[in-house]
């Protein structure tokens, strides 16, 4: 796995952030990240208003799952995230899942709640929010299992 290095953010642009997501480690981290797996472009990209994570693995045309829509891969994929993505985009089948499910933490969406609400909701618990480092070991765990059926034809 790529090291990853925390972004810096001014004063004002990590309040800001902390107005829209609460504080919380989500405050520090980026909101993209691009790396290469298993022979795979992959990034993650968090969805700036709920504040979650989605985890993408880019694969070349000719590739066995090329043009599969998301809905079977449930069969095909090992591993807790479902895929809920698959398009076209530059040329690519990017496939992918995001981490605003059942048990998950939507920081965004949570403050959002929580102020409407005018206390803290317990409808996600704050221990189920997924990090970048989370969604990098989810993305690269898709990536392996790609390389293993592109090299098994």
């Amino acid at each position: 796995m790529a090291a990853f290095t925390s972004s810096r953010y001014t004063p004002k642009e990590r309040a800001a952030r902390v107005e829209r997501y609460g504080e919380g480690p989500w405050v520090d981290e980026p909101d993209k990240r691009v790396w290469q797996a298993h022979g795979f472009t992959c990034d993650a990209a968090r969805e700036l208003q709920s504040g979650h994570w989605c985890g993408y693995v880019h694969l070349p045309p000719g590739h066995p799952w090329y043009g599969h829509p998301y809905i079977g891969f449930s069969l095909l994929i090992e591993g807790e995230r479902a895929i809920t993505h698959a398009a076209e985009e530059d040329g690519h089948w990017v496939i992918g899942f995001h981490c605003a499910h059942d048990g998950d933490y939507p920081p965004g969406l949570m403050t959002l709640l929580n102020r409407v609400a005018k206390h803290e909701s317990k409808l996600f618990p704050r221990e189920g929010y997924r990090d970048l480092a989370y969604v990098q070991r989810a993305t690269e765990h898709i990536a392996e299992q790609a390389r293993t059926v592109a090299t098994a034809g």
